[in-house]
């Protein structure tokens, strides 16, 4: 069994909370994509539409994300934002709506 990393989540700055929390899927995607294969391969075998396969069906549309791949700087720019100050107080009432 993994021993589990301690982090004293106050402490980090922006990049280093993104960092801390990306890592972990960066270093399992290739695990996670290979059993999402699996997954739809097995859903479809001799099956024609709905249930299982239609649910890993939807699930493939994940492939296409990729905010959780982006670097500090490239997240920044997409969100208008920076590490130092963080949404406005328009950004935050907008992501709210």
């Amino acid at each position: 069994m993994r021993k589990s990393k301690v982090v004293d989540w106050e402490k980090l700055s922006v990049a280093e909370y993104y960092s801390e929390m990306i890592t972990p899927m960066k270093n399992n995607e290739q695990y996670i994509m290979s059993k999402l294969d699996r997954n739809a391969k097995s859903a479809t075998d001799g099956k024609k539409g709905g249930g299982m396969g239609e649910a890993v069906s939807q699930t493939e549309k994940i492939r296409g994300w990729e905010d959780h791949m982006w670097d500090n700087e490239e997240l920044c720019k997409r969100l208008k934002t920076n590490p130092g100050h963080g949404l406005t107080n328009d950004q935050l009432a907008a992501s709210r709506e």
